[in-house]
């Protein structure tokens, strides 16, 4: 099987310092991109904020990260305006918030 890759993200992430705020504002990033950016940014970077808005994150993506951040204990910051959330989409990162107790802004404007 064919593994989905994109290296520039990933180079992107690869530079962040861990525990810091990555910023993948604008980037067109789609929902297999979220996977990457769950696997790099959220569990190897453990990242504070995440900046997310202005791409084309479905549901689909909005799934990945509800999950990813039912067990994280580093983001504290959310940022997912101006993508392709609909009410699904919301609902994952609003049961999410039920467990997370560490994130304090999602950002959902714009969806």
């Amino acid at each position: 099987p064919i593994i989905y890759q994109n290296a520039l993200l990933e180079n992107i992430i690869a530079q962040s310092n861990i525990q810091s705020v990555i910023d993948l504002t604008g980037h067109q990033l789609i929902d297999d991109d979220i996977k990457i950016v769950v696997t790099q940014a959220i569990i190897k970077k453990k990242c504070t904020q995440l900046k997310l808005g202005q791409n084309r994150i479905t549901s689909t993506g909005a799934s990945y990260l509800a999950d990813a951040l039912r067990q994280n204990n580093t983001l504290e910051v959310l940022s997912l305006w101006n993508n392709n959330l609909n009410d699904i989409g919301i609902r994952y990162l609003t049961d999410m918030l039920k467990i997370n107790k560490s994130l304090k802004k999602l950002d959902l404007s714009g969806n």
